[in-house]
């Protein structure tokens, strides 16, 4: 058996290497040009100057890029004749939609595929620790167990095609909430001031106990945020989330909150910090950045709380307003240079009045708001409604966004 890889980045390179020690490897390619050669030669494979040069050594190719639109240009690359009867293998981490298009494009010139989207980060990859979530044919997943094993402790077969990635992205929901909880729990001993290490040794094997906390528990506490899994990537995949949820008409308040907080810390220069940085906004209010540019959270009469707003880094015509409206008040949302086009819940209950039509608001729900449309929120909860405001045009730095009170 002869394998191929492509993508040769923190989760790519160390599995290729475990291939080539395996045996199986015999070419790499990577967008970038120099990094494929150089990994090349420590390896003593070829290096291919086309993806689908590959295919002259392999009869399996195994894929580790970052996002939807590169797997499908790779595939495309990988469509020719030479692709007959063979197998490809993807363990990126992409929509299940995009699995399932991946399979149909490869099948048109009679070619296989699996997705087979990893967990486990940059150690399980170092390590050969990774656990591989399949989607594909008995067959085909017969036929890369070898491979799978040289890279990884643990393969399940899930289903059919876009099983493997639907249960990524279940793994990437339970992170958000594990990784929000963690930052919560390691602050409030910050704030009682409690040993972090010892904190971690009790919860860590307690009900409480996860990976998460004991392998970034004391390093979080210490302010030391090197990548395990990258912020940026794990926004990417949150991104998936809320795609294949809003689909599926299911609210995750959870993960739009860590996507919001993930695209503040990001647009502040940390996506590269491991996902634990996400425990910087609770030690640190705000970034010097977003004091630049921002006035101090202040309350309005019988009206809401700005906390923070942020140009988001995704879109360049985006702002977002995160807002606080505390129990029995009313508001109307504008901003001093554009429009709220759209309300996403974070926390509490209330209603609104759009263009005349009345809705229920709860934690996950989104409200789109016509431009110039008539509204008015209210919180007929208990508690405080805490909900993002996105507002275009993106600010001017010189004014801010505001919530007005009625």
């Amino acid at each position: 058996m002869q394998a191929g890889f492509i993508g040769l980045g923190t989760m790519g390179s160390p599995m290729a290497g475990h291939l080539q020690a395996a045996g199986y490897l015999t070419g790499v390619w990577s967008h970038t040009h120099d990094k494929a050669a150089a990994r090349a030669a420590e390896l003593g494979v070829c290096h291919a100057e086309h993806p689908a040069a590959l295919w002259e050594r392999a009869d399996i190719i195994v894929i580790c890029v970052r996002a939807d639109a590169e797997i499908l240009e790779v595939v495309d690359a990988l469509c020719v004749a030479e692709a007959a009867g063979k197998l490809v293998i993807d363990a990126s981490t992409v929509a299940d939609a995009t699995a399932r298009e991946a399979a149909s494009r490869l099948a048109k010139v009679g070619a296989r595929f699996i997705d087979a989207p990893i967990t486990g980060g940059a150690e399980g990859a170092r390590q050969a620790k990774l656990t591989f979530m399949l989607g594909g044919a008995e067959a085909d997943i017969a036929e890369a167990a070898p491979l799978l094993d040289a890279m990884g402790a643990r393969r399940v077969h899930l289903g059919p095609v876009g099983a493997g990635q639907i249960c990524k992205a279940v793994n990437q929901v339970m992170a958000a909430g594990i990784n929000q909880a963690v930052c919560e729990g390691m602050a409030l001993a910050e704030a009682a001031g409690l040993d972090a290490d010892q904190v971690v040794e009790v919860v860590g094997s307690g009900a409480a106990g996860s990976w998460f906390v004991n392998n970034r528990g004391r390093s979080m506490a210490a302010g030391e945020y090197a990548p395990g899994f990258r912020m940026a990537l794990h926004l990417k995949d949150l991104r998936i989330c809320q795609r294949m949820a809003a689909d599926k008409g299911l609210p995750l308040p959870v993960v739009d909150r860590t996507a919001a907080d993930y695209n503040r810390l990001v647009a502040e220069g940390f996506g590269d910090d491991d996902i634990s940085g996400l425990y910087r906004q609770l030690r640190e209010r705000r970034s010097a950045t977003t004091h630049a540019q921002a006035p101090e959270p202040y309350w309005f009469e019988e009206g809401c709380w700005i906390s923070e707003w942020w140009n988001d880094p995704a879109d360049e015509a985006v702002s977002i307003v995160q807002a606080r409206l505390p129990a029995g008040g009313t508001t109307r949302l504008h901003t001093l240079t554009g429009t709220v086009e759209r309300y996403v819940g974070l926390a509490g209950h209330g209603t609104a009045e759009v263009s005349g039509q009345s809705f229920r608001l709860a934690p996950g729900d989104t409200l789109r708001i016509p431009a110039g449309a008539p509204q008015r929120i209210a919180n007929d909860g208990d508690e405080d409604l805490v909900f993002l405001a996105v507002c275009t045009p993106r600010f001017d730095p010189n004014c801010y966004a505001d919530v007005e009170p009625d």
